[in-house]
């Protein structure tokens, strides 16, 4: 299927991310969500049941459906593979409304409840007594956060025909 992009693409973008690459992407994506989970458990184990559905909705079907189908690599192999689910989810759309649709407004607001429902539990951990698994918790968490959602997401996001126009792209917060 071939799709007219109307919005400024980075010319020096891959045209398909290696596999390699998006394993590991997902795998640090899943880590992420994991040891959300772990710490809604310590808080309340149905907190952790809620943050992991949550997490993995958002990702792996909301994502595809609200922001995928007007990608330049719908049904391609982007930087989380998302493309490719994305094709066996949902029709392309016409990538011209991409940056300024209200799927695109409201999928960061989404991540961004990923990253405050742990945080806003670490808080409470310290007013709670010493556990070690918390702090190891805590100090793996925020590890995967700078690692996988800031290093490897630049790196990601600077390889991207859409870094350009992406709201998401991690280029645009540095």
């Amino acid at each position: 299927m071939n799709i007219t992009y109307r919005v400024k693409l980075n010319e020096n973008g891959l045209e398909e991310y290696q596999k390699s690459g998006i394993i590991l992407n997902n795998l640090l994506m899943l880590s992420w969500i994991i040891l959300g989970s772990l710490t809604g458990w310590y808080f309340r184990p149905l907190v952790a049941v809620l943050y992991f559905s949550f997490g993995v909705i958002v990702v792996y079907v909301m994502h595809p459906k609200l922001a995928c189908p007007k990608c330049y690599y719908y049904d391609k192999w982007c930087g989380m593979g998302l493309g490719r689910l994305s094709a066996l989810i949902s029709k392309p759309s016409d990538s011209k409304y991409f940056n300024s649709f209200s799927g695109m407004l409201v999928i960061p607001l989404i991540f961004g409840i990923l990253v405050l429902i742990p945080l806003a539990i670490y808080i409470t951990w310290i007013f709670q007594e010493f556990n070690p698994i918390k702090i190891i918790i805590v100090v793996l968490w925020l590890s995967e956060l700078v690692y996988g959602n800031g290093i490897v997401k630049k790196k990601k996001c600077s390889l991207c025909k859409m870094e350009i126009t992406c709201p998401e792209s991690a280029l645009k917060l540095t």
